[in-house]
């Protein structure tokens, strides 16, 4: 917070908050939804691309879950060895 706030002066920072005038409220029907007044943060170039973001948990998701049922066929099979016996 303190770089967007330099010397803990406040100013308006998109997609963060925004010092709304009554004329601004009036305009929007009075509604005090953030999302009216606030906006969207501009995409910086350190974004990346979202689907490679979204691609690396979902294959690590993907390697737990398949370790996942390897565990459980094992512990299945040995319950079906213990029963039999």
């Amino acid at each position: 917070m303190r770089e967007r706030f330099v010397n803990g002066s406040y100013r308006d920072v998109a997609g963060l908050c925004k010092a709304a005038s009554v004329a601004d409220i009036d305009t929007q029907g009075w509604s005090l939804n953030p999302g009216r007044y606030v906006g969207v943060a501009a995409r910086t170039e350190d974004d990346g691309d979202f689907r490679e973001r979204l691609e690396s948990p979902d294959e690590e998701l993907e390697r737990l879950n398949a370790g996942a049922r390897v565990t459980l066929f094992a512990i299945l099979c040995g319950e079906l060895l213990l029963n039999q016996s």
